[in-house]
């Protein structure tokens, strides 16, 4: 294809196809990503976000290197997709559902979000509920990918008042560090962390969700209430069944993955997506690499 055509498609065809399959979505309630933060700040909801790398475990559509398929995992992810619980704010890129809220976002996430739209419309339009309020799912992504240095900083402002809790419980890959060498658990009175695989956590599923009740189990001992406690989870397609699960038994859980390397990004000003020493970041170039540090 030649460039003339490669730029057809891009800044032309895209669009204008992206323009019509958006007005499908009119029927749809979503909130942008301040007003998802609002939401969640107003209400003891919790928080499960699907990307497009979820919807494509979910329908199949290409593999991703953080969690090997399964017709299980498959099954499991549209249970939380299509959950009727309440107290649940299922979120989605909200320019999926509202096209909108592309106006914040730079050019190279404007294609992103066409493409995925693209990819993925006759999905969600077949099988989301019409009736029910949807979150961003951009919320922990308020940084790379936005115009707006000030909006980003909201977000994480807000999201560092979600994070104050007697005890939080971190459940998370064992090399992603969530929060450590900046100040995004400022306001919990104490962290406990569960360590879980790096990679193909969902494998580990059963095992994970045994030790998160142990430590439980132990943490109940020291509150008066489930309102005390609060999880907080990175771990990929596997935070997802844990966050319903958790909400299940009462308590309030918040799947916020790619928050903390979004806030690292912001406080070094980056441009684009590089790794952070110590930490894992699976969207980088030697991201993946273990670079030691703090």
């Amino acid at each position: 294809m030649g460039l003339l055509d490669k730029n057809f498609k891009k800044y032309i065809w895209l669009p204008l196809n992206c323009f019509f399959i958006s007005k499908r979505f009119s029927q749809f309630k979503v909130l942008d990503t301040l007003e998802t933060l609002d939401y969640l700040q107003r209400t003891r909801c919790s928080l499960v976000r699907f990307g497009d790398g979820d919807l494509d475990l979910i329908t199949g559509t290409r593999d991703e290197g953080y969690q090997k398929r399964s017709d299980l995992l498959r099954q499991k992810m549209e249970e939380v997709l299509l959950t009727e619980q309440k107290d649940v704010l299922v979120c989605l890129s909200s320019p999926l559902l509202n096209y909108s809220h592309l106006s914040k976002y730079n050019e190279r996430a404007r294609y992103h979000f066409r493409t995925i739209l693209m990819r993925f419309h006759q999905y969600l339009l077949a099988n989301l509920p019409r009736d029910r309020l949807y979150g961003d799912g951009q919320v922990t992504r308020p940084y790379m990918d936005t115009l707006n240095r000030n909006f980003s900083s909201k977000v994480f402002e807000g999201f560092k008042k979600l994070f104050t809790a007697k005890k939080l419980i971190l459940i998370e890959g064992e090399k992603t560090r969530f929060g450590v060498g900046n100040d995004l658990f400022e306001k919990a009175e104490q962290v406990v962390r569960i360590l879980a695989p790096a990679v193909n956590a969902f494998d580990k599923h059963n095992e994970i969700l045994k030790k998160t009740l142990e430590v439980l189990s132990e943490v109940e001992k020291h509150v008066s209430q489930k309102e005390d406690v609060l999880f907080v989870l990175a771990l990929g397609p596997c935070a997802k069944l844990l966050t319903l699960e958790l909400s299940k038994l009462g308590y309030r859980a918040l799947d916020v993955g790619h928050l903390d390397i979004e806030y690292e990004w912001f406080l070094r000003g980056a441009t684009k997506k590089i790794p952070i020493p110590g930490k894992y970041v699976n969207e980088a170039k030697d991201g993946k690499v273990w670079l030691g540090g703090a």
